[in-house]
């Protein structure tokens, strides 16, 4: 699980999310993520499973953040002074 973004982090997400390139940046994750969906049917050593998986999660996480950080910052930024910074 990644850490807990920031309101301004959350800004910067959002933007990302909704700029032109955005859909080729996604394209190069989710390719990464198949990829290596690929390798850990391959691998036979447990750590190198444990850390592909590690990475291929970090990478849903990320690509969830992004596209739960709307709502997420709507929600940050109505709570009182403070509160929703880390």
């Amino acid at each position: 699980m990644l850490t807990r973004p920031n309101a301004r982090q959350l800004q910067v997400l959002h933007l990302l999310k909704n700029h032109a390139f955005w859909p080729e940046v996604e394209a190069v994750i989710n390719a990464e993520i198949a990829a290596i969906a690929v390798r850990l049917t391959e691998v036979r050593d447990k750590i190198d499973f444990r850390q592909m998986q590690g990475r291929a999660q970090a990478l849903r996480d990320f690509r969830q953040l992004l596209a739960q950080s709307g709502s997420t910052l709507e929600k940050v930024e109505r709570l009182p002074s403070g509160l929703g910074t880390n």
